[in-house]
């Protein structure tokens, strides 16, 4: 028997508990927030420790979902355990016509997904048999990085000589559960890395803040993109290095 976390949004509750009764009925144990979540229990990391119980992640993928911050938090935090476990977890299920997340289509290797509104009944035997199935090993190469900045809607990037200090969108980091996830990394060696938080000018001083007391090394006053006209507050993690040949880079001392 499986242990299946399905995530999903609210508005598509009726379609989902069709596909709970179908789990249900061939006697694996299926999570939905609502049977564990109770008043004052903290959201982030009751989810996350539910994920991490969870041999599978069923996602419903629907126009409600896509809408839906939190399932795209919730994917981020599966892909981030399918990396530290090298195994498949995320069980993508399309109910309705929907854009794929980023976050999924930008893996190495776009995953598979079952959709059940051509066949319902199809699309749940066959979930029914790959839970059965059980584990898959998955990105034995994969490389990636993990920021934990328990603060919510900072849009971060990784950049560095490689790339020119450039914003780089392939370099984009996923909004998890209680953190963001950069998946596909490679460090090139001798190549030096730093970050940075894209913010409108007012939110600046409070993004540094937040990468401070998140206990990130925060150095300069930043710089502005030029496409968005926003400013780029720059910082580091204290294990990466921070120098490199390029010394005209815009990471400003104060």
């Amino acid at each position: 028997m499986a242990r299946v976390f399905v995530s999903y949004s609210h508005e598509d509750h009726d379609t989902v508990a069709r596909i709970i009764e179908g789990l249900g009925r061939t006697g694996h144990d299926v999570r939905l927030d609502e049977n564990f979540l109770s008043i004052g229990d903290p959201l982030s990391t009751s989810i996350r420790n539910e994920i991490s119980l969870s041999d599978f992640v069923c996602v419903v993928l629907s126009p409600s979902s896509e809408a839906s911050t939190w399932v795209k938090h919730e994917i981020a935090e599966v892909l981030h355990q399918e990396l530290e476990r090298k195994r498949v977890q995320l069980l993508p299920c399309i109910i309705a016509p929907c854009e794929l997340p980023a976050v999924l289509t930008r893996f190495r290797g776009e995953r598979l997904h079952l959709d059940f509104e051509a066949d319902f009944g199809g699309a749940l035997r066959k979930l029914e048999d790959r839970v059965r199935e059980g584990e898959r090993p998955i990105f034995e190469r994969e490389a990636y990085l993990r920021l934990d900045i328990p603060v919510g809607g900072l849009d971060l990037y990784l950049t560095g000589e490689t790339w020119n200090w450039e914003r780089n969108e392939d370099l984009r980091y996923f909004e998890m559960v209680d953190g963001y996830l950069l998946f596909g990394f490679k460090r090139v060696p001798w190549a030096y890395f730093k970050h940075f938080a894209l913010c409108d000018e007012p939110d600046a001083a409070r993004v540094r803040g937040v990468l401070e007391s998140a206990g990130l090394i925060v150095t300069g006053v930043g710089d502005r993109d030029l496409s968005s006209g926003r400013r780029r507050v720059w910082f580091t993690l204290p294990n990466l290095p921070v120098d490199g040949q390029d010394k005209s880079n815009r990471w400003n001392p104060e």
